[in-house]
């Protein structure tokens, strides 16, 4: 049996990993970096103490990818969810987006109307590009997400948020 290489034990890698090993393959995994995880990780402040958390802060239902990979690792269980999302921005305001009664994917319209965190034309710009990506997924077009934030005219609001 041929070894298959996997370059990165990111999120990414891992999973591949994962995946070619549940269908049989042997799996070299090639990692710089003296842990694995990528980008998601965390690290102890030196100056604080603190951990950091510096990876993905928000965990959706739709992320199928990253939950099939918590399936996969056996790691499911430990993942926390909530029916809220807690919004605080630097000067303390306070917003809250969960689903209402409406059918996905409209359940969290009315929260997110409500945001106090964003403006009524950051709003209206990132329905716009939510809209755009419901007709038609991303393309790997070597452009930089941030580019297609503004080629789908996202407010300099919208994105910094």
């Amino acid at each position: 049996m041929k070894s298959i290489a996997i370059i990165g034990g990111g999120i990414a890698g891992l999973a591949a990993g994962c995946a070619l090993a549940d269908e049989g393959h042997k799996v070299l995994l090639f990692e710089r970096k003296p842990y694995l995880g990528g980008r998601a990780s965390s690290y102890e402040h030196p100056g604080t103490g603190e951990v950091v958390d510096n990876c993905q802060h928000v965990l959706l239902g739709c992320c199928t990818n990253l939950i099939d990979f918590y399936k996969r690792i056996d790691a499911e269980g430990d993942v926390q969810w909530f029916d809220t999302l807690t919004f605080i921005t630097p000067d303390g305001m306070r917003s809250e987006l969960k689903p209402s009664a409406l059918p996905a994917p409209l359940h969290s319209a009315p929260a997110f109307l409500r945001a106090q965190f964003l403006a009524m034309p950051d709003k209206v710009a990132i329905a716009r590009g939510l809209a755009a990506m419901m007709r038609r997924p991303l393309a790997d077009d070597g452009n930089s997400f941030l580019q297609w934030l503004r080629e789908h005219g996202q407010t300099e609001g919208a994105i910094h948020r």
